[in-house]
Protein backbone atom coordinates (compact mmCIF):
# COMPACT_ATOMS: atom_id res chain seq x y z
CA UNK A 1 0.00 0.00 0.00
CA UNK A 2 1.28 3.42 -0.96
CA UNK A 3 -0.30 6.62 -0.02
CA UNK A 4 0.41 10.07 -1.71
CA UNK A 5 -0.86 13.58 -0.80
CA UNK A 6 -1.62 15.79 -3.80
CA UNK A 7 -3.41 19.35 -3.64
CA UNK A 8 -6.85 18.48 -2.12
CA UNK A 9 -6.64 14.84 -2.45
CA UNK A 10 -5.44 11.55 -0.90
CA UNK A 11 -4.53 8.59 -3.47
CA UNK A 12 -4.28 5.31 -1.42
CA UNK A 13 -3.03 2.88 -3.80
CA UNK A 14 -3.10 -0.87 -2.57
CA UNK A 15 -3.65 -3.69 -4.22
CA UNK A 16 -6.10 -6.77 -4.59
CA UNK A 17 -7.92 -9.96 -6.12
CA UNK A 18 -11.30 -8.40 -6.37
CA UNK A 19 -12.56 -6.61 -9.54
CA UNK A 20 -13.46 -2.59 -9.41
CA UNK A 21 -17.12 -3.15 -9.48
CA UNK A 22 -17.20 -5.90 -6.60
CA UNK A 23 -14.67 -3.62 -4.72
CA UNK A 24 -17.18 -0.85 -5.12
CA UNK A 25 -20.16 -2.53 -3.76
CA UNK A 26 -17.84 -4.00 -0.71
CA UNK A 27 -16.57 -0.57 0.27
CA UNK A 28 -19.88 1.31 0.10
CA UNK A 29 -21.72 -1.74 1.73
CA UNK A 30 -19.48 -1.48 4.64
CA UNK A 31 -19.36 2.41 4.73
CA UNK A 32 -23.38 2.13 4.44
CA UNK A 33 -23.08 -0.26 7.88
CA UNK A 34 -20.85 1.58 10.41
CA UNK A 35 -20.87 5.37 11.20
CA UNK A 36 -17.59 7.03 10.52
CA UNK A 37 -15.94 5.27 7.33
CA UNK A 38 -15.34 7.09 4.62
CA UNK A 39 -15.70 6.49 0.72
CA UNK A 40 -13.96 8.21 -2.42
CA UNK A 41 -13.38 7.94 -6.03
CA UNK A 42 -12.01 4.31 -6.86
CA UNK A 43 -10.09 3.79 -10.06
CA UNK A 44 -8.54 1.05 -11.65
CA UNK A 45 -4.30 1.93 -12.59
CA UNK A 46 -2.67 -1.43 -13.52
CA UNK A 47 -2.24 -3.44 -11.65
CA UNK A 48 -3.19 -1.91 -8.86
CA UNK A 49 -6.30 0.05 -7.54
CA UNK A 50 -6.27 3.87 -6.24
CA UNK A 51 -8.54 5.21 -3.57
CA UNK A 52 -9.02 9.37 -3.92
CA UNK A 53 -10.43 11.09 -1.16
CA UNK A 54 -11.02 14.42 -2.21
CA UNK A 55 -11.09 17.65 -0.39
CA UNK A 56 -10.65 16.13 3.10
CA UNK A 57 -8.50 17.58 6.22
CA UNK A 58 -6.01 14.65 6.94
CA UNK A 59 -5.70 14.22 10.93
CA UNK A 60 -2.18 14.87 9.94
CA UNK A 61 -2.28 18.44 8.50
CA UNK A 62 -5.10 18.72 11.44
CA UNK A 63 -2.14 18.13 14.19
CA UNK A 64 0.54 20.81 12.79
CA UNK A 65 -1.47 23.71 13.10
CA UNK A 66 -4.07 23.05 15.86
CA UNK A 67 -2.99 22.31 19.63
CA UNK A 68 -3.62 19.17 20.72
CA UNK A 69 -3.73 18.07 24.30
CA UNK A 70 -4.31 15.47 26.50
CA UNK A 71 -8.00 15.91 26.58
CA UNK A 72 -8.18 16.01 22.77
CA UNK A 73 -6.26 12.58 22.92
CA UNK A 74 -8.19 10.54 25.19
CA UNK A 75 -11.50 12.09 22.97
CA UNK A 76 -9.61 10.40 19.91
CA UNK A 77 -8.60 7.23 21.54
CA UNK A 78 -12.17 6.56 22.45
CA UNK A 79 -13.63 7.78 19.19
CA UNK A 80 -11.05 5.32 18.21
CA UNK A 81 -11.71 2.34 20.46
CA UNK A 82 -15.71 2.64 19.57
CA UNK A 83 -15.15 2.75 15.69
CA UNK A 84 -13.38 -0.57 16.57
CA UNK A 85 -16.08 -2.11 18.67
CA UNK A 86 -18.21 -1.36 15.61
CA UNK A 87 -16.83 -3.21 13.39
CA UNK A 88 -16.42 -5.97 14.88
CA UNK A 89 -20.11 -6.11 15.82
CA UNK A 90 -20.41 -5.30 12.09
CA UNK A 91 -17.95 -8.37 10.94
CA UNK A 92 -15.46 -6.22 9.45
CA UNK A 93 -11.43 -7.29 9.48
CA UNK A 94 -10.94 -4.42 11.59
CA UNK A 95 -7.04 -4.74 9.81
CA UNK A 96 -9.10 -3.43 6.57
CA UNK A 97 -8.70 -0.15 8.11
CA UNK A 98 -5.67 2.32 6.92
CA UNK A 99 -4.84 3.21 10.06
CA UNK A 100 -2.84 6.23 9.26
CA UNK A 101 -2.60 10.16 10.15
CA UNK A 102 -3.04 10.68 6.40
CA UNK A 103 -5.53 8.75 5.64
CA UNK A 104 -8.43 9.70 8.77
CA UNK A 105 -10.13 12.67 7.89
CA UNK A 106 -11.23 15.51 10.67
CA UNK A 107 -14.18 17.13 11.05
CA UNK A 108 -14.81 19.64 13.84
CA UNK A 109 -12.66 18.20 15.73
CA UNK A 110 -11.25 14.86 17.43
CA UNK A 111 -14.25 13.52 18.11
CA UNK A 112 -15.52 14.21 14.39
CA UNK A 113 -13.79 11.87 12.64
CA UNK A 114 -13.76 9.92 9.09
CA UNK A 115 -11.81 6.58 8.07
CA UNK A 116 -10.56 4.25 5.60
CA UNK A 117 -11.77 0.83 5.47
CA UNK A 118 -11.06 -1.18 2.53
CA UNK A 119 -12.78 -4.69 2.67
CA UNK A 120 -10.68 -7.56 1.64
CA UNK A 121 -7.20 -5.75 1.85
CA UNK A 122 -4.99 -8.08 3.59
CA UNK A 123 -6.99 -10.83 1.77
CA UNK A 124 -7.27 -9.44 -0.91
CA UNK A 125 -3.17 -8.62 -1.63
CA UNK A 126 -2.41 -6.43 0.89
CA UNK A 127 -0.42 -8.74 3.38
CA UNK A 128 1.11 -5.80 5.62
CA UNK A 129 -0.68 -4.66 9.11
CA UNK A 130 -0.71 -1.37 10.03
CA UNK A 131 -0.73 -1.76 14.28
CA UNK A 132 -3.59 0.69 15.30
CA UNK A 133 -1.21 0.90 19.07
CA UNK A 134 1.43 2.37 16.20
CA UNK A 135 -1.18 5.00 15.08
CA UNK A 136 -1.79 5.49 18.67
CA UNK A 137 1.69 6.11 19.62
CA UNK A 138 2.59 8.76 16.72
CA UNK A 139 -0.66 10.73 17.56
CA UNK A 140 0.57 11.15 21.39
CA UNK A 141 3.72 12.41 19.91
CA UNK A 142 1.80 15.66 19.12
CA UNK A 143 0.29 15.59 22.94
CA UNK A 144 1.67 19.05 24.53
CA UNK A 145 2.07 18.28 28.11
CA UNK A 146 4.07 19.21 30.77
CA UNK A 147 2.09 17.98 34.07
CA UNK A 148 3.67 14.72 35.28
CA UNK A 149 0.46 12.81 35.86
CA UNK A 150 -0.89 13.77 32.81
CA UNK A 151 1.89 12.33 30.74
CA UNK A 152 1.42 9.25 32.78
CA UNK A 153 -2.25 8.93 31.61
CA UNK A 154 -1.04 9.27 27.94
CA UNK A 155 1.39 6.33 28.33
CA UNK A 156 -1.47 4.42 29.88
CA UNK A 157 -3.59 4.66 27.59
CA UNK A 158 -1.14 3.92 24.93
CA UNK A 159 0.00 1.20 26.42
CA UNK A 160 -3.45 -0.40 27.09
CA UNK A 161 -3.81 -0.53 23.54
CA UNK A 162 -0.47 -2.10 22.67
CA UNK A 163 -1.53 -5.04 25.03
CA UNK A 164 -4.85 -5.15 23.90
CA UNK A 165 -3.72 -5.29 20.14
CA UNK A 166 -0.43 -8.14 21.11
CA UNK A 167 -3.90 -10.67 22.33
CA UNK A 168 -5.83 -9.59 19.56
CA UNK A 169 -2.45 -10.37 16.92
CA UNK A 170 -1.67 -13.85 18.74
CA UNK A 171 -5.20 -14.85 19.17
CA UNK A 172 -6.38 -14.01 15.84
CA UNK A 173 -9.61 -12.40 16.72
CA UNK A 174 -10.88 -9.50 18.42
CA UNK A 175 -11.62 -9.51 21.80
CA UNK A 176 -12.56 -6.75 24.50
CA UNK A 177 -11.27 -8.03 27.69
CA UNK A 178 -7.97 -5.88 27.29
CA UNK A 179 -9.69 -3.38 26.53
CA UNK A 180 -10.86 -3.02 30.27
CA UNK A 181 -7.87 -0.65 31.51
CA UNK A 182 -8.24 1.49 28.88
CA UNK A 183 -11.51 2.22 29.24
CA UNK A 184 -11.08 3.19 32.85
CA UNK A 185 -8.60 5.27 31.21
CA UNK A 186 -10.65 7.07 29.21
CA UNK A 187 -13.91 7.19 31.36
CA UNK A 188 -15.83 9.12 32.24
CA UNK A 189 -15.39 11.65 29.69
CA UNK A 190 -16.46 15.52 30.11
CA UNK A 191 -14.90 18.68 28.52
CA UNK A 192 -13.30 19.82 31.83
CA UNK A 193 -9.37 19.02 32.05
CA UNK A 194 -9.24 15.33 33.62
CA UNK A 195 -9.39 15.01 37.61
CA UNK A 196 -5.76 13.55 37.79
CA UNK A 197 -4.80 17.31 36.52
CA UNK A 198 -7.32 18.93 38.31
CA UNK A 199 -6.34 17.31 42.11
CA UNK A 200 -2.63 17.91 41.62
CA UNK A 201 -3.36 21.86 41.16
CA UNK A 202 -5.77 21.64 43.96
CA UNK A 203 -3.23 20.00 45.87
CA UNK A 204 -0.70 22.47 44.82
CA UNK A 205 -2.24 25.24 45.37
CA UNK A 206 -3.01 24.24 49.13
CA UNK A 207 0.87 23.46 49.87
CA UNK A 208 1.37 27.14 48.87
CA UNK A 209 -1.12 28.10 51.26
CA UNK A 210 0.38 26.18 53.90
CA UNK A 211 3.74 27.14 53.23
CA UNK A 212 2.60 31.10 53.33
CA UNK A 213 0.54 29.95 56.84
CA UNK A 214 3.89 28.73 58.43
CA UNK A 215 5.76 31.86 57.15
CA UNK A 216 3.57 33.83 58.84
CA UNK A 217 3.47 31.56 62.33
CA UNK A 218 7.58 31.62 61.91
CA UNK A 219 7.59 35.50 62.00
CA UNK A 220 9.28 36.91 65.40
CA UNK A 221 6.42 38.61 67.57
CA UNK A 222 8.30 42.11 67.32
CA UNK A 223 8.29 42.33 63.74
CA UNK A 224 6.23 44.88 62.25
CA UNK A 225 3.83 42.90 58.97
CA UNK A 226 4.71 44.28 55.89
CA UNK A 227 2.98 46.76 54.44
CA UNK A 228 0.73 45.04 51.67
CA UNK A 229 0.53 47.41 48.56
CA UNK A 230 -2.75 47.20 46.53
CA UNK A 231 -1.30 47.62 43.29
CA UNK A 232 -2.59 44.28 42.01
CA UNK A 233 -3.22 42.46 38.53
CA UNK A 234 -5.65 39.63 38.57
CA UNK A 235 -5.90 37.40 35.61
CA UNK A 236 -8.12 34.46 34.89
CA UNK A 237 -7.18 31.59 31.87
CA UNK A 238 -8.96 31.09 29.53
CA UNK A 239 -9.49 28.33 26.69
CA UNK A 240 -6.06 25.77 27.08
CA UNK A 241 -5.09 28.41 30.48
CA UNK A 242 -8.55 27.52 32.44
CA UNK A 243 -7.23 27.17 35.83
CA UNK A 244 -4.01 28.44 35.17
CA UNK A 245 -4.86 32.07 36.72
CA UNK A 246 -2.38 34.54 37.52
CA UNK A 247 -2.45 37.77 40.68
CA UNK A 248 0.62 39.79 39.60
CA UNK A 249 0.88 42.52 42.12
CA UNK A 250 4.49 44.54 43.08
CA UNK A 251 5.98 42.26 45.50
CA UNK A 252 5.76 39.35 42.76
CA UNK A 253 9.34 38.32 42.13
CA UNK A 254 9.93 39.86 38.65
CA UNK A 255 13.01 38.24 37.20
CA UNK A 256 13.70 40.55 33.89
CA UNK A 257 13.79 44.07 34.38
CA UNK A 258 10.60 44.72 35.75
CA UNK A 259 8.86 42.36 33.24
CA UNK A 260 7.05 39.29 33.58
CA UNK A 261 7.19 37.29 30.69
CA UNK A 262 5.36 34.81 29.50
CA UNK A 263 6.58 32.14 26.29
CA UNK A 264 7.02 28.53 25.52
CA UNK A 265 11.06 28.35 26.50
CA UNK A 266 10.93 27.29 29.95
CA UNK A 267 14.68 28.72 31.33
CA UNK A 268 13.34 32.40 30.01
CA UNK A 269 10.04 32.83 31.08
CA UNK A 270 8.00 33.32 34.20
CA UNK A 271 4.98 31.77 32.78
CA UNK A 272 5.36 28.99 30.93
CA UNK A 273 2.78 28.49 27.55
CA UNK A 274 3.67 24.48 26.40
CA UNK A 275 2.33 25.06 23.03
CA UNK A 276 3.89 24.85 18.95
CA UNK A 277 1.81 28.32 18.53
CA UNK A 278 3.37 30.01 21.15
CA UNK A 279 6.73 31.76 20.79
CA UNK A 280 9.48 31.18 23.49
CA UNK A 281 9.63 34.94 24.60
CA UNK A 282 6.02 35.59 23.29
CA UNK A 283 4.72 38.62 25.34
CA UNK A 284 5.30 40.67 28.86
CA UNK A 285 3.86 42.26 31.55
CA UNK A 286 5.21 44.96 33.25
CA UNK A 287 3.67 48.20 36.23
CA UNK A 288 4.52 51.71 34.37
CA UNK A 289 3.30 54.87 35.64
CA UNK A 290 -0.14 53.48 37.51
CA UNK A 291 -1.25 51.17 34.43
CA UNK A 292 -0.28 47.81 34.01
CA UNK A 293 0.78 47.21 30.19
CA UNK A 294 0.74 44.26 27.85
CA UNK A 295 3.56 44.26 25.51
CA UNK A 296 4.50 41.77 22.46
CA UNK A 297 7.99 40.48 21.75
CA UNK A 298 7.90 40.27 18.33
CA UNK A 299 5.97 37.09 18.26
CA UNK A 300 5.08 35.06 15.16
CA UNK A 301 2.18 34.42 15.99
CA UNK A 302 0.85 37.75 17.69
CA UNK A 303 -0.49 38.52 21.07
CA UNK A 304 -4.21 40.29 20.87
CA UNK A 305 -6.21 42.19 23.46
CA UNK A 306 -10.04 42.57 22.84
CA UNK A 307 -9.59 40.24 19.22
CA UNK A 308 -7.25 43.49 18.16
CA UNK A 309 -3.11 42.47 17.25
CA UNK A 310 -1.23 44.76 19.13
CA UNK A 311 2.50 45.32 17.84
CA UNK A 312 5.44 45.10 19.28
CA UNK A 313 6.22 48.51 19.51
CA UNK A 314 5.26 50.56 22.61
CA UNK A 315 2.77 49.10 25.69
CA UNK A 316 -1.00 48.74 25.79
CA UNK A 317 -2.54 49.70 28.99
CA UNK A 318 -5.23 47.17 30.47
CA UNK A 319 -8.35 47.23 31.75
CA UNK A 320 -10.92 45.38 33.58
CA UNK A 321 -12.93 42.60 31.72
CA UNK A 322 -10.32 43.17 28.20
CA UNK A 323 -9.42 39.81 27.15
CA UNK A 324 -6.01 38.82 26.12
CA UNK A 325 -4.92 35.62 23.48
CA UNK A 326 -1.29 34.76 22.40
CA UNK A 327 -1.29 32.98 19.06
CA UNK A 328 -4.66 31.21 19.12
CA UNK A 329 -8.05 32.88 20.38
CA UNK A 330 -8.02 29.25 22.65
CA UNK A 331 -4.60 30.47 25.32
CA UNK A 332 -5.38 33.91 26.68
CA UNK A 333 -6.86 35.29 30.14
CA UNK A 334 -9.27 37.43 31.14
CA UNK A 335 -8.50 40.94 33.42
CA UNK A 336 -10.44 40.16 36.29
CA UNK A 337 -9.33 43.21 38.18
CA UNK A 338 -6.93 45.83 38.10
Amino acid sequence: MHIDRERGCCRISFEHTADLRTLQQYMENCNNRVAGLIGGELLREGDHFVLCVHHQESLKVYLEHEIFDLNAFLVFAERLRRLLGEMNRNQLDIYDGVWDVDCIFVGTGPDDLSFVHIPGLRKGGDDSVCRISDLLAVVSLRVYETDLQALQVLSNVVGAFSTWEDTVLLQGKYSEEPFAFAQQQLTPFCPDPHPLVAGVRRLFSALTEARKEESTLNTKPNALPARRRKVRLQLEGLGKLKGRNLCLDLDTHFTHDGTFLVGRESTRVDFLIPYPIISRLHASFSYDKGEWILRDYHSANGTFIDDMRITAEGGYPLIQGSRIFFGHKEIGFCVKKV
